[in-house]
This record gives C-alpha cells, structure tokens and sequence, in this order.
C-alpha cells in the first residue's frame, strides 16, 4: 500500500510480535520481527533532540515530527515486551530511560508545543491513558519506583478529571479542573481508549 513507515507502527508491532513470542507460541520469527522492529525504531526514529519522529521512509529518512510523544511511548513498550521475551535485560532498562525521557518532555514547559491556542484550556484523556499502559508494561520487565508513581497519578487523573458519572462517560477531552466543555470534542467519547484505560 505504501512504504512510508509510522513509528508507532514500528513500536506497536514489535510489542505484539515479542508479546504474541511470550504468550502465545515460542516462534522465533516472531521474536526476530520484534527485534527488527527495534533496531529500526533505534537506527532512524531519534531525531538529534532525542524526540522521535512520527513518520519516516523505508530507508528511515525523516518525514514528519510531531507534537505527541506516542512514538516513544510505543518503543518504550515494544523493549520491554522484548526484554521479556529475550531475556535481555538491557531492553528493559532502555524502555525505562525512554520512559524517564518522556517524563521529562512533559513536564518541561515549552517542550511539547501546545494542542490547542490559549483561548481554549483543556487537557487530554490519550496522554493519561498511554502513560497508564507504558508504565504497566515496563514494569513487567524492569521495576522502578517511577512507574508506580506514574499509574497511580495516571489512575487519580482519570477519576478526578475525565470520569464524568453524570454522563455515563470516560470524556476525552475536559477543562483544566475536569469541566464538561459543551462542544463537539467536549462531548467525544472514545470507545477505544476507554477499553484500554480499563
């Protein structure tokens, strides 16, 4: 269909090749595609600032970047599944320092440009939800008091902003305080992302 490479795609299949390795069928292909995967994601997807690209070619040229840290958080699972699955310690450790990386990037002002201009104050459910899912698959290969730290705040954001009783409703996008905005992307429920925050 096309040759150009997501890099989510890259971290999300090297996650389901090492997991399907680990819990499905010892099948070393599965495990070498995985690893494939890894290699790849580590010889073309960094950019300099080590802020990994979102798009790039075949041959791993640079298309685009954005401003989401989701391709981290896909390599970062991706290393620990094949930490697991390999026996490589050294995987799990990487996963934990990219997680640590992408701690940082969102914490620093500035880092991550924002999503929407000042006229609208909001915050996302995705950024909570990856965080949930990254930290608890790191976790099974390395532990590390940060990634404890990081579900719990995770889990106290998900029921202090977006579960909305009222409603029936996990929303995907709040005020800053977890107000109901009353517009189309204030009333987005997204299926998907509630199954894997649950």
């Amino acid at each position: 269909m096309d040759t150009t490479k997501s890099v989510w795609f890259q971290g999300r299949f090297g996650y389901v090749a090492a997991y399907a390795y680990n819990n499905i069928e010892k099948n070393p292909d599965w495990l070498a595609a995985s690893k494939s995967c890894i290699d790849f994601i580590e010889s073309y997807c960094f950019d300099a600032d080590g802020h990994m690209f979102f798009e790039v070619t075949e041959d791993g040229t640079p298309l685009r970047k954005r401003r989401y840290v989701f391709s981290e958080c896909f390599a970062a699972i991706a290393m620990s599944e094949y930490a697991i699955a390999s026996g490589d310690k050294s995987y799990g450790e990487k996963a934990l320092a990219l997680f640590k990386r992408i701690q940082k990037s969102l914490s620093t002002p500035g880092f991550l440009e924002p999503k929407y201009l000042p006229a609208l104050q909001a915050r996302g459910h995705s950024i909570t939800m990856i965080l949930i899912n990254t930290a608890s698959c790191i976790r099974a290969a390395i532990s590390d008091p940060a990634l404890d730290t990081q579900i719990n705040d995770s889990l106290d954001a998900i029921r202090r902003y977006f579960m909305h009783p009222e409603y029936n409703a996990l929303l995907e996008m709040v005020g800053p305080n977890g107000e109901f905005i009353d517009t189309c992307n204030g009333r987005v429920i997204n299926p998907g992302h509630c199954i894997e925050t649950s």
